[in-house]
């Protein structure tokens, strides 16, 4: 038994939708546009990312 296309389709796009997901999950933006960002807070929501960046680079790795 082989592979379907539908398959080999339904993998493609849902690693699109999980790349673009992925891809806008960043807080730099949020980090310029939003004026209640303080030192402090802007600190913490990069380290928040990074810890979530260093598991998908874990993931991507293996």
């Amino acid at each position: 038994m082989g592979v379907s296309s539908r398959a080999v389709l339904e993998f493609f796009w849902k690693n699109i939708f999980d790349q673009f997901i992925m891809g806008t999950q960043t807080h730099h933006v949020k980090l310029f546009t939003t004026p209640e960002f303080t030192e402090a807070s802007a600190k913490v929501a990069d380290a928040a990312m990074e810890r979530k960046l260093v598991g998908i680079r874990r993931s991507i790795k293996r």
